[in-house]
């Protein structure tokens, strides 16, 4: 139903999801952009970012952050 120029979405509870938010939170985060953090990263069986929003962290296995504590989508 569009009305006004807006579409308009029925009520209901709906689940916003940031695709983007490892990308966003951690791999175009200014501290990333410097080498000894890649290297770091790279030798590191485990590593935990600490973003502006939330956590996250990393392993040979899995992504995850706060919000998805059993990896990412």
């Amino acid at each position: 139903m569009e009305e006004g120029g807006y579409l308009l979405f029925k009520m209901g509870k709906y689940l916003l999801i940031d695709v983007d938010a490892w990308v966003n939170g951690v791999d175009f985060a200014p501290l990333n952009k410097r080498a000894w953090v890649a290297q770091e990263r790279a030798l590191s069986i485990r590593t935990i970012h600490f973003g502006s929003n939330q956590l996250f962290w990393e392993c040979a296995t899995s992504k995850a952050c706060e919000v998805f504590p059993d990896g990412l989508l």
